[in-house]
Order: structure tokens, then sequence, then C-alpha cells
């Protein structure tokens, strides 16, 4: 399972984005074009600081 900061915000705020397009029938053009913007934001969220939200799990 992936382990940084945004984890859930990375998967939540793309599928509302999905779900409130197919539920309003929208073009599909526009719900793709929010989802990579939405992906750039996230990942700038993520991966400031020079990715200082990551955590990574030692095997034990």
């Amino acid at each position: 399972m992936p382990r940084h900061d945004s984890y859930r915000a990375f998967q939540q705020a793309p599928s509302d984005r999905i779900n409130e397009g197919l539920l309003a029938k929208q073009p599909s053009p526009g719900v793709i074009n929010d989802l990579n913007r939405l992906f750039v934001e996230l990942q700038n969220t993520v991966t400031a600081g020079g990715g200082a939200g990551y955590q990574r799990e030692e095997m034990i």
C-alpha cells in the first residue's frame, strides 16, 4: 500500500470528480482535463520539499 501524506486525497479527489461527471452526464474532455489538473496539483503537494511526503517501510 502506498505510504505518503496525500495518498487518500490522491485517490479521493479524482474519484469524486469522475462520479460527478458520470452522474451529471458531463462531456468526457472536461472531466479528463480536471483529472489531469488534479493529478498535477496533488503530485506537486506530495513532492514539495523534495518528496518529503513519502515514507518507506523497512522489511524485517
